[in-house]
């Protein structure tokens, strides 16, 4: 679909891929923390986990797509917006994808 024919609400430059899959994510140097992968796109990605992040910070992703056809995505991001989640204690992290492993 062309971008002049999508609605107004969506008109991103790349789709937004809804997702519900395990991910990955450690700041350089730092161990592996889990997450979950609820959007992904040809640059960025949106996830949930139980940790804020600062903004500008940059990790190192491994998503794990649920369907076992598609290969996992490892990626850099910078994280570009922190939000809380709607469960108590979690965060919804949308980063940018700088780099593709």
């Amino acid at each position: 679909m062309a971008l002049g024919h999508r609605p107004y609400t969506e008109k991103r430059a790349y789709v937004r891929m809804q997702m519900d899959c395990p991910m990955d994510y450690a700041p350089p140097g730092a161990s592996p923390r889990k997450a979950r992968c609820l959007n992904l796109s040809v640059g960025g990605v949106l996830f949930e986990t139980d940790e804020s992040l600062e903004l500008g910070q940059r990790v190192d992703i491994q998503v794990q797509p649920s369907i076992p056809i598609s290969p996992p995505l490892a990626a850099v991001v910078e994280v570009v917006r922190v939000e809380e989640a709607p469960q108590p204690g979690a965060f919804r992290i949308a980063g940018m994808i700088t780099q593709v492993a």
